[in-house]
């Protein structure tokens, strides 16, 4: 089974760079990127997973006006940063700006490219979490705390990843709910 990198990319640049990208993103027809025609419509040689970073990428595109769009999806494994980095070389008017992340292989980042350089800030996945949005990583994590504790697997709260990027209200907050659970608890029965 794949490991799905999920991608968001916001690209800005001149409407003619942005027509020029659209039209070298060429979808097959279930909505795969087809990185075949793009290697072939930018003259580039090697095997194509190795160029552009993964091996499939299910994209959806939204054209936000002339001079701005968000592609958006699932690619395997890891991010399409090369597919971009290589666009971004014959269209240098375009700026970047790529979030990535796979929790199963723990990554998660953001990349800035523009006129094919990449600057990749690529963290461990809950660093990246806590770094690119604390309130919604914390969300997430305090919902697997709530698993946890409905299954009897309080132990696994303090194991988990989450845990050393937690602010001290935080951990009050996830300690609180943990001992509100133990209230719960009748005593006698495990004794």
């Amino acid at each position: 089974m794949a490991n799905n990198c999920y991608n968001q990319i916001n690209i800005e640049g001149k409407e003619k760079e942005i027509d020029i990208l659209l039209e070298n993103i060429v979808l097959h027809d279930n909505g795969m990127v087809h990185f075949e025609k793009i290697q072939d419509n930018l003259r580039l040689e090697g095997h194509y997973p190795d160029i552009f970073g993964t091996k499939w990428f299910d994209v959806d595109i939204e054209r936000i006006s002339k001079e701005e769009v968000i592609i958006s999806g699932d690619s395997a494994w890891a991010p399409a940063l090369g597919l971009f980095q290589k666009l971004s070389e014959f269209l240098p008017s375009l700026n970047i700006d790529y979030f990535y992340e796979e929790i199963g292989s723990d990554f998660c980042g953001n990349a800035e490219i523009k006129e094919g350089i990449i600057h990749d800030d690529c963290r461990s996945y809950w660093e990246g979490k806590f770094k690119e949005a604390s309130g919604f990583a914390y969300e997430l994590f305090f919902d697997d705390v709530e698993y946890f504790i409905k299954e009897d697997m309080i132990e696994e709260i303090f194991k988990h990843d989450a845990m050393k990027y937690l602010d001290k209200n935080q951990i009050k907050e996830v300690l609180n709910k943990i001992l509100e659970s133990l209230e719960n608890v009748n005593i006698k029965s495990i004794l």
